[in-house]
């Protein structure tokens, strides 16, 4: 079983160098996969923060922290608007303590074509530092054959072990709304500037993610459900989930003020394409504050441990509404 662990760890350290940060509630961070989206809700000012916890019933596991802070600065003579947007994003992985930190701002130019379609894009800029630590893990130098003896030298050379550069991302975005129904599809692609991660021998760059995702709502009197997916792929490796949104609205809306707000439950489930189900729940108090919680359940690929890892999602957001009148743009 330490043996098993041992390479779990090991695969888990070499994974999190190629592969970004992911979330199976992707569209609680609209920033990490597409720039386009920011400043895209009906509110100024929505602040989102979340955590993430796999694989720690197996081995030393992933943590991920996330903060979304976005703002929308409205134009006084049209209805387009912009978007600026802060985004946080800290990693711990394995055995190692890999620790990766990204900080990333990001600008959206949002024009109202019509009275049913928008059409967004967006840039974005970041610092990513990531660094990690060998004390703690075991290499095949320090086996004699009989037993581990950890004074042996481990033959393994780093040039470095800390890694800091600047990230470049971009998207486009199309959104269209009916009186019973709305759509969305975008594209955002990331790390242009392809620079050269953590391991310093070889040429291990952090290679371009290319992400799409979009959602279809489907409007009825008391009930909205939204169908959502994200395709993304960056290096050979590709992830692929779809799923579905019930929010259940309690209490009415104030048509020109926010006089009256109504309150949202909702809840449904993802699908992370050959990896796990993710069924989540949440409530959106009067749209200002809100919280999701939701559990990753994963397919059985690996047959041998005894209990399936899996991952814990939570999330809490915080919005403003205008003082004076509801925002008449598109959602």
């Amino acid at each position: 079983m330490k043996k098993l662990c041992l390479l779990i760890s090991l695969v888990v350290t070499n994974y999190c160098f190629s592969q970004d940060m992911h979330f199976s509630q992707f569209q609680n961070y609209s920033q990490q996969y597409n720039p386009a989206l920011t400043g895209q809700f009906e509110q100024l000012l929505k602040v989102q923060a979340g955590r993430r916890e796999q694989w720690n019933s197996v081995v030393n596991g992933y943590e991920t922290n996330a903060l979304d802070a976005q703002y929308k600065l409205l134009s006084n003579f049209n209805n387009n608007f912009l978007g600026f947007g802060l985004l946080a994003l800290q990693d711990k992985a394995g055995k190692s303590g890999i620790k990766s930190l990204h900080i990333k701002v990001s600008s959206a130019f949002h024009i109202l074509l019509n009275e049913k379609n928008l059409l967004s894009s967006g840039v974005q800029f970041g610092y990513e530092q990531r660094t990690f630590d060998l004390t703690g893990l075991a290499w095949d130098s320090q086996w004699t054959g009989i037993n581990y003896d950890p004074t042996l030298d481990d033959r393994e050379r780093f040039v470095t072990t800390n890694r800091n550069y600047i990230d470049v991302g971009a998207g486009i975005n199309w959104k269209s709304r009916r009186r019973k129904w709305r759509t969305s599809i975008g594209y955002g692609i990331f790390h242009a500037r392809q620079q050269i991660t953590i391991v310093a021998r070889g040429d291990d760059r952090n290679q371009l993610r290319h992400a799409v995702n979009g959602y279809f709502v489907k409007k009825y009197r008391f009930v909205e459900i939204q169908y959502d997916y994200l395709y993304q792929r960056q290096a050979g490796a590709q992830e692929i989930i779809f799923g579905f949104d019930v929010n259940y609205k309690i209490g009415s809306d104030s048509k020109f003020t926010n006089r009256t707000t109504s309150s949202t439950l909702h809840g449904g489930c993802k699908v992370r394409w050959s990896d796990c189900l993710h069924p989540f729940v949440g409530f959106d108090y009067k749209k200002f504050i809100g919280f999701t919680f939701g559990y990753d359940f994963r397919f059985p690929k690996i047959q041998y441990l005894e209990q399936r890892p899996g991952a814990m999602e939570v999330g809490i957001y915080y919005s403003g509404m205008p003082e004076r009148k509801r925002m008449k743009i598109i959602k």
